[in-house]
C-alpha cells in the first residue's frame, strides 16, 4: 500500500482577495491526474502518492501559473495571481497541456489520447476520460447524457449525432470541447438552469480549406464490401459536409428514424411534440439477440447525407441537411418456444425473413439574430419511409408465408422565439405541428387461427389480409418565462397541445374459391382520438449554501373525445405530476434525495376497443375506456469524485409504487394469442445501481466497477389465470483501461446478465456472460493493429453450444505524405458458423439458432485529399 499526501492552499489575487472557482490541475510525467476549483480561495487535492508533480491554476481575469513540486508529507501552496508572471521559489514550467478548462468547458487534445489514425470520431471518443459510447453510439460524460455534437460550433445534427461521430474521420479534429452546463440557445445561458452536457469538435486549422475529405475502399471474400467517405468543403462564409456509407458488413450507420429527428436536449422550450408519433403495431420478425453487429447483421445498405450551412449574413444563419438511405436485412434463426402457461406447449419456428427500407429525409433550419437579445428560430423536416418484408417462416412442419408493407409519411414545422429581456430574464415562444401517416398491408398464408373466425357459406380458408391505416394531427403552442437569480431559478411554461389521431383496421379472408370475407366488429377499428391539454409546468431551484432544493410542479387538463365505430366516449382528468429534490455538495461529495408524484393517461396504443393483428399469430387490443394512471417514487443518489480524480464512486436507488397499471389479459394456444391491455392496481418496481472508478497508478490503468439490480413486481392473466410475477433482473462487471505511453494498451472486461421470473412460486433464471479482450499495438504513426477479442458463455445450454470466441483484427499502414493508407480486417477469424442462445420471459423460454457472418479477409486503400 502506497503512502498518499495532500496539497491544499490558499488562491489570491495582487490585493489578497480570493479567488473563486479558479481551475486547479495536477499532472504527472505530464499526463492529468488530479483537477478542482478552488472556493473562497481555498483547494485541496488528496491521495497523492510521494513523488513530483507539476500543478497548474488558471482563471479568466488572472495570468495562469504552473510550477513544479516534489511531495512526500502533506503540503501547503498558496498562490498569487496578477496580470503578469512573477517569480516564484517553485520552478515555473511552460508545456502544452493536453487538457485545458475554461469555466464550463474542457478542452481535450485528441493527438494526445488518440494514438490510431483514421478512425472514425465515435472511436476517437472513446480514448477521453470520462467519456462513454453505448451499443447504439449516444454518448454520456461522467453519466451525464451528452446532448448534442457540434463541429467548429455548428451542430448539424442534434440529436442525431451518430451519423456524424460514426462516418467523420477523426484526424481532422484538433480538439474535443466538453460543454457542461449546455444550452441550445446562446440567448439563455446562465439564465436557463441546466447540467446538459454537449460535445464541440474543434477542426484542424490545417484541414480547412476550399475542399477536403476521405474516402476508404474495402473489399472481402465471399462478395463483402465497405465504402465510406467524407467531403467537407470551407468556401467564404458557408461550410458543406456530405458522408457516403456503402457497406455489407453489418455496419448500421442509422438505427432508428427516430435518433434523427429527436433531440435529445431536455430544454422544455425545444422539446415540445418530441417523440408524438402515429399508431403502428404490425410487424415481422427482425428480433436478433444483442450481439456485435460485424457478426448477425446481414445488411445491404446505402447511406448519403449532405449538410450545407450558410451564413446569409452576420445574423442570419441557415442549415440544410438531406439523406437517403436504402437497406436491406435479413434475420434467420430456428427457434425452440415453450410457453409458460397452464397447459405448457411447444412451438418449433424457422425464420427467413427479408426487410427493405427506403428513406428520404429533408431538413432546413433558419436562425435569425433580430438583435443582441432577441432571436427566431425555424426548423422544418420531412420524410418519406418505405418498408417492404416477406418472411418464408416454418412452424412445427407448416410452412408459412408474410408478407409486410408499410409507409411513414412525416412533416414537422417548429417555431422558437427569445427574447432576453435582461440578463437574469427571458421569454420565450414556441410552436410545433406536426403531421404523420402510417398505413400498412399485411399479408399470412395459409390460414393459421382453427375456428376463431368462421363464415357461412366459406369453404377452407387460404390466407388472412390485415389492413391498419393510421395518421396523426399534433398542434402545440407554448409561452415560457425562465427567471435566474443568485440564489434561485424558476422556469415555468403555460402550453396548449390538440392532437388527433384517426386508427382504421380490419381482417378480410379469403378461400379456397377466390372468396373474400371480412371479419366481424370483433376485429374492425375505427377511431377518431381527439386529446386536448391545457398544462402549466414549473421548475424551481433553490440555493441554501451547499444545500439545494429543486423540484416542479405540473398543472395538467385534458380533455379526451374517443369517437368509435359504434360508440363514443368523452373523458376529462385534472392531474398535478410534482418532485422535490434536496441536493448536498461539499468538496467531491454530491447527495441526492427525491420523491414524485406523476400521473398519466393512457393514449392511442390503448385506445383500441378491437383486435388487430400485430404478428402472423398474435392479435392485440387496448382498453375500452380512457383512464388515469398514477404512480409515486422515492430515489437518491450518492456520488463521489470527478473524471480526473483517480477514485470516484456513484450509487443509485430508485423505488416506485403504481397505484394502478397497464396489464394484459391473454388467451394463448397453439394456433394464436388473443392479448387484451386491462388495468390492475398494485405493482412496484426497484433499481439499485452501482459504480466504482480507480486509477492504477503502478498499472497505468482505469478499473470499473458497475453493477445493477432491478425487480418488478406485478399481475396478469394468462388463460384465466391470474398470475403473480416477479421479474428481475442482475448485471455485474469490470473494465479495466490502460493508459500506457507506449507502443501497447489493452482493454479488458467483462459481464454477466442475469434474468429472473418468479411466476406463482415457480422459478425461472438464466444467466449469460461476455468478457473481452482488446490489444492495440501502435508501432510508429504510420502502423497500427487492433485485435479485438470477445467470450461468450450462454446459460441453460449444453457445454458445448454454450461457449464461443470471437476474434477480429483490424491493421493500418500510412504511406507518408501521399495521402494514402492500406488496410486490413479479418472478422469471425475463428469462423464461428451459427450460435445458440437461451432466454426467458414472463411467458416462454426458448432456445434459438441464429446463423453468422462468416469469416472474412478484407482489404482496402484509404484516401485524403
Amino acid at each position: 500500500m502506497f503512502a498518499q499526501f495532500s496539497l491544499s492552499g490558499y488562491i489570491s489575487s495582487y490585493e489578497n482577495k480570493p479567488i473563486n472557482d479558479a481551475n486547479i490541475l495536477v499532472y504527472k510525467n505530464q499526463n492529468l491526474i488530479k483537477y478542482t476549483f478552488s472556493k473562497e480561495g481555498r483547494y485541496k487535492i488528496e491521495n497523492l502518492e510521494t513523488g513530483t508533480y507539476t500543478i497548474e491554476i488558471s482563471s479568466l481575469q488572472y495570468e495562469k501559473k504552473m510550477l513544479e513540486f516534489y511531495i512526500d508529507d502533506n503540503k501547503i501552496i498558496n498562490f498569487n495571481l496578477k496580470a503578469s508572471i512573477t517569480k516564484i521559489d517553485e520552478v515555473v514550467i511552460d508545456i502544452e497541456r493536453d487538457i485545458k478548462v475554461k469555466g464550463d468547458t474542457i478542452i481535450f487534445k485528441v493527438d494526445a489520447f488518440n494514438k490510431k489514425k483514421g478512425v472514425v470520431v465515435e472511436q476517437m471518443l472513446k480514448s477521453i476520460p470520462g467519456i462513454s459510447i453505448n451499443s447504439d453510439g449516444v454518448i454520456s460524460f461522467q453519466g451525464k447524457l451528452v446532448t448534442n455534437v457540434k463541429i467548429d460550433n455548428d451542430d448539424l445534427f442534434d440529436g442525431g449525432y451518430t451519423i456524424l461521430t460514426k462516418n467523420l474521420n477523426a484526424d481532422y479534429v484538433e480538439d474535443v470541447e466538453v460543454l457542461q452546463n449546455y444550452t441550445k440557445n446562446p440567448l439563455l445561458k446562465n439564465i436557463r438552469d441546466t447540467e446538459d452536457v454537449a460535445i464541440n469538435l474543434t477542426l484542424k486549422e490545417d484541414k480547412k480549406k476550399l475542399l477536403f475529405g476521405n474516402i476508404d475502399v474495402g473489399f472481402a471474400t465471399d462478395n463483402r464490401f465497405d465504402v465510406n467517405g467524407n467531403l467537407i468543403s470551407f468556401i467564404d462564409k458557408t461550410k458543406s459536409y456530405a458522408f457516403l456509407d456503402i457497406n455489407n458488413i453489418g455496419d448500421d450507420v442509422v438505427s432508428t428514424i427516430n435518433s434523427i429527428l429527436n433531440s435529445k436536449n431536455k430544454d422544455l422550450s425545444y422539446s415540445i411534440g418530441k417523440g408524438e408519433t402515429a399508431f403502428k403495431q404490425q410487424s415481422l420478425n427482425t428480433r436478433r439477440p444483442i450481439f456485435d453487429n460485424r457478426f448477425v447483421n446481414f445488411n445491404n445498405s446505402k447511406f448519403t447525407n449532405a449538410n450545407t450551412i450558410l451564413n446569409l449574413s452576420k445574423n442570419v444563419k441557415v442549415k440544410v441537411n438531406g439523406i437517403l438511405f436504402n437497406d436491406t436485412k435479413d434475420f434467420i434463426s430456428q427457434n425452440i418456444t415453450n410457453f409458460i402457461v397452464e397447459n405448457p406447449f411447444q412451438l418449433s419456428e424457422n425464420f427467413n425473413t427479408s426487410l427493405n427500407e427506403k428513406l428520404g429525409l429533408a431538413k432546413i433550419d433558419f436562425t435569425w439574430d433580430l438583435s443582441s437579445k432577441e432571436r427566431l428560430e425555424y426548423t422544418g423536416s420531412i420524410f418519406r419511409l418505405k418498408s417492404k418484408g416477406q418472411s418464408a417462416l416454418q412452424q412445427n412442419g407448416i410452412d408459412i408465408s408474410e408478407n409486410l408493407v408499410s409507409k411513414s409519411n412525416y412533416q414537422s414545422h417548429f417555431l422558437h422565439y427569445t427574447h432576453k429581456i435582461k440578463d437574469s430574464l427571458a421569454v420565450i415562444v414556441s410552436a410545433r405541428h406536426i403531421k404523420e401517416k402510417k398505413p400498412g398491408n399485411y399479408f399470412v398464408s395459409p390460414y393459421l387461427y382453427g375456428d376463431l373466425f368462421e363464415f357461412d357459406n366459406a369453404s377452407q380458408l387460404i390466407n388472412s389480409n390485415s389492413f391498419l391505416d393510421s395518421e396523426m394531427n399534433l398542434d402545440v403552442v407554448q409561452l415560457g418565462l425562465i427567471n435566474n437569480n443568485k440564489h434561485s431559478n424558476l422556469e415555468s411554461y403555460l402550453g396548449y397541445t390538440k392532437r388527433n389521431d384517426k386508427v382504421e383496421s380490419k381482417l378480410t379472408f379469403e378461400d379456397e374459391n377466390d372468396v373474400n370475407f371480412e371479419s366481424d366488429e370483433d376485429f374492425i377499428n375505427a377511431i377518431n382520438l381527439n386529446n386536448d391539454l391545457i398544462y402549466f409546468n414549473n421548475r424551481y431551484r433553490k440555493s441554501f449554501g451547499e444545500i439545494n432544493i429543486a423540484g416542479n410542479i405540473d398543472f395538467n387538463y385534458k380533455n379526451i373525445n374517443n369517437r368509435r365505430l359504434a360508440s363514443s366516449e368523452k373523458n376529462k382528468f385534472f392531474y398535478i405530476n410534482a418532485k422535490l429534490i434536496a441536493e448536498f455538495k461539499e468538496d467531491k461529495s454530491n447527495f441526492n434525495l427525491g420523491l414524485a408524484s406523476s400521473a398519466k393517461t393512457t393514449n392511442i396504443n390503448n385506445a383500441l376497443n378491437a383486435f388487430t393483428q400485430i404478428f402472423y399469430r398474435g392479435f392485440y387490443k387496448g382498453l375500452d375506456s380512457q383512464e388515469l394512471l398514477r404512480a409515486n417514487t422515492i430515489f437518491l443518489n450518492y456520488k463521489y469524485g470527478a473524471w480526473s480524480d483517480n477514485f470516484s464512486f456513484n450509487v443509485g436507488f430508485n423505488y416506485t409504487k403504481n397505484e394502478n397499471f397497464l396489464s394484459t389479459d391473454s388467451s394463448i394456444n397453439l394456433n394464436f394469442n388473443l392479448t387484451e391491455q386491462i388495468i390492475l392496481e398494485d405493482s412496484d418496481s426497484f433499481q439499485v445501481s452501482l459504480g466504482l472508478d480507480r486509477y492504477i497508478n503502478f498499472l497505468d490503468s482505469n478499473l470499473k466497477l458497475k453493477s445493477s439490480f432491478n425487480k418488478y413486481n406485478f399481475t396478469d392473466i394468462i388463460n384465466t389465470q391470474f398470475r403473480e410475477v416477479t421479474s428481475s433482473n442482475l448485471i455485474y462487471g469490470f473494465e479495466m483501461r490502460s493508459a500506457f505511453s507506449g507502443f501497447f494498451n489493452y482493454t479488458l472486461g467483462t459481464e454477466w446478465n442475469g434474468s429472473f421470473f418468479e411466476i406463482n412460486s415457480t422459478d425461472f433464471e438464466n444467466t449469460n456472460n461476455k468478457s473481452f479482450l482488446d490489444l492495440d499495438f501502435v508501432f510508429s504513426d504510420k502502423f497500427d493493429i487492433s485485435v479485438i477479442n470477445n467470450f461468450y458463455k450462454f446459460g441453460n445450454l449444453p457445454k458445448r453450444k454454450s461457449t464461443y470466441l470471437f476474434t477480429n483484427i483490424l491493421g493500418r499502414y500510412n504511406f507518408r505524405e501521399t495521402g494514402f493508407s492500406a488496410f486490413i480486417r479479418v472478422n469471425n477469424l475463428f469462423n464461428n458458423r451459427s450460435f445458440n442462445i437461451f432466454s426467458i420471459s414472463e411467458t416462454i423460454n426458448s432456445i434459438s439458432l441464429t446463423p453468422l457472418i462468416e469469416r472474412y479477409f478484407m482489404m482496402g486503400l484509404n484516401y485524403k485529399f
